[in-house]
């Protein structure tokens, strides 16, 4: 009986608000359960209200809830990325594919230049617009491959911890 006794009142002093002295010992501030001259001041410390079960396990259950969503948020997140990805990588084929068949389509014109009686100025006039075609193609390739690095980064970002 006298232990049920002992952790009923332990439990209720525990519960209710507790004074404590804060005291200034020649400019360091010491914290006393009892008097400690001239310079101190009472100070009332409350304990946070307790919760029942049920409250607790609404908190945890809410507190599961809540990483629950911001891990489908992140999961949401990443397949947007890698989506994204997949269709950059998607144009920059096509463009690269594009410029291959623009490529081809000229070196067979400058090959039946050679044929050709005014081959030579029409083949430097084709060399120039390969080159044109290269660097055009080239330019929304490099665009491309940089806007698909940063996804990559952001998907590396996702897998570190």
């Amino acid at each position: 009986m006298s232990l049920s006794l002992l952790f009923a009142v332990s439990s209720w002093i525990a519960s209710t608000a507790s004074s404590v002295y804060k005291c200034d010992n020649g400019g360091t501030v010491v914290y006393s359960q009892f008097p400690c001259g001239d310079n101190q001041q009472v100070v009332t410390i409350t304990p946070p209200p307790k919760m029942s079960t049920n409250e607790h396990a609404d908190s945890i259950d809410n507190l599961k809830h809540q990483k629950t969503l911001e891990q489908v948020d992140l999961y949401v997140e990443l397949e947007q990325i890698k989506r994204e990805f997949e269709q950059l990588e998607g144009k920059r084929n096509r463009l690269m594919k594009q410029r291959d068949a623009k490529l081809d389509a000229l070196m067979r014109k400058k090959q039946s230049a050679n044929n050709n009686l005014a081959g030579a100025q029409w083949e430097t006039s084709i060399s120039e617009e390969m080159n044109a075609v290269s660097k055009s193609f080239d330019t929304d390739i490099k665009s491309l491959d940089a806007r698909l690095d940063r996804l990559v980064e952001k998907i590396k970002a996702f897998k570190r911890p």
